[in-house]
């Protein structure tokens, strides 16, 4: 009797810590977050649960199921903590395909993003997307003077006689937050040579004024074969969510151009591995291409299949200045930079950050070595933000301090938090 009665208590005791969830569980978790309970959120597991009685709108999804094809951009899942490999290793997906949203002991809720891959980026988050049909399904905002010369191919003729054939005007900046940038591209073939053209993409506020302003101007010299052409630019002015943005050709030479795409994204850039296991606060990446005047000794060289910065021995580089925050900085938060680096067997490089308050009575630096190999390594480094505070100004860059040359690529960096609810 003793026995079968301490073999019970054993029972109850291993059931009591098994890692099997309810819907209390997820409950409790997600009450603590301000998301409604009628918007639907995907639970990732392939366990049988009975989640009805949680009081949210939950999906469950087995981790075969869940794929692209079957989530929506903006949708939200739960994955168990446990179990977070299984996200990182599945197919088609990365880090920007997710937004960490909160978490607790067990769960951690994220939003699912569509990505782009990006000529200056590579892959990133993709926030907007536009494209070539918005020209047929009557969309607002769109004009197009001209005609469609191939439904199967998407291949549109503009008018020679409107200076302004295609122009697109659109509200984006309710999704453009700063750092974020805007990458268009465009397919071209003329109909007629020489053709000339002028690509603008414009910023305009309410008042129909001017607030940003960028112009391609492009030759076209093949009347077969379409060619592509690309523009990326990141606004640092402030941009109000009711400005909006115009992005149209000037047909300066008034003869027709076939057009065979026409695509705008609005992109987060910031790509590093923090966004699995944080929520970003405020963020930066070195983009090759659209420096401005942030960056100072940055200069871009292309080679090995990548963009990067050349340092030689006994100088400074990629230096990097703003304020170290768009939030108020929490006691735990930190900062992460990460970058790929290469240079000479044995030698090393240092990675410098500073930390000063607006006064300059307070000043915070790390130095961090770094040991280099003839091969592109990547590393990931974390400093503490204690007694920081977001207007803080924060300065980074490399010191080479050895007798070769090194070489940086994908520089960027975050201000990290956790959102913590019901442990």
């Amino acid at each position: 009797m003793r026995y079968k009665l301490l073999t019970s208590i054993l029972i109850i005791f291993i059931l009591s810590c098994s890692n099997s969830v309810n819907h209390k569980d997820v409950y409790c978790f997600l009450s603590g977050t301000d998301y409604s309970k009628k918007e639907r959120i995907y639970f990732i597991n392939n366990e049988n649960l009975k989640l009805a009685s949680s009081g949210y709108n939950l999906k469950q999804t087995s981790w075969s199921d869940f794929t692209e094809a079957n989530i929506s951009n903006g949708e939200k899942f739960i994955i168990k903590k446990e179990e977070i490999s299984l996200l990182k290793n599945k197919k088609g997906f990365n880090q920007c395909n997710v937004t960490y949203l909160a978490e607790n002991e067990s769960f951690i809720l994220y939003r699912y993003n569509s990505t782009f891959n990006s000529r200056y980026l590579g892959r990133v988050e993709m926030k907007y997307y536009c494209d070539m049909k918005s020209l047929h399904d009557g969309q607002s905002g769109v004009i197009a003077d001209g005609e469609t010369i191939n439904d199967s191919l998407s291949i549109f003729r503009t008018s020679a006689k409107n200076p302004f054939p295609l122009t697109t005007r659109k509200g984006i900046n309710q999704y453009l937050e700063p750092g974020d940038a805007v990458e268009s591209w465009i397919k071209l073939r003329a109909t007629k040579l020489p053709s000339e053209l002028i690509w603008v993409q414009n910023f305009k506020n309410d008042l129909n004024t001017s607030i940003f302003y960028n112009k391609t101007n492009i030759s076209i010299n093949d009347t077969i074969h379409f060619k592509s052409f690309n523009t990326f630019l990141s606004p640092e002015h402030i941009l109000n969510k009711n400005d909006q943005f115009l992005n149209y050709i000037w047909n300066i030479k008034n003869s027709s151009i076939d057009i065979q795409n026409f695509q705008t994204m609005v992109l987060n850039p910031y790509s590093g591995t923090s966004r699995w296991k944080n929520r970003i606060k405020s963020s930066f990446v070195w983009t090759p291409g659209n420096q401005n005047k942030l960056w100072q000794k940055s200069e871009v060289e292309i080679g090995e299949n990548r963009f990067f910065h050349t340092i030689k021995s006994g100088k400074t580089g990629m230096h990097y200045s703003t304020l170290l925050s768009r939030e108020l900085i929490q006691k735990n938060d930190s900062l992460n930079i990460e970058f790929d680096i290469k240079g000479s067997d044995l030698i090393e490089a240092d990675l410098v950050i500073e930390i000063t308050d607006i006064d300059n009575e307070r000043s915070l630096k790390y130095n961090k070595k770094v040991n280099l190999s003839s091969q592109w390594k990547k590393h990931s480094v974390n400093f503490s933000l204690t007694n920081s505070k977001n207007t803080d100004r924060l300065l980074i860059y490399f010191k080479n301090s050895s007798k070769g040359t090194i070489k940086v690529s994908k520089l960027q960096g975050a201000v990290i938090s956790k959102i913590i609810t019901c442990n």
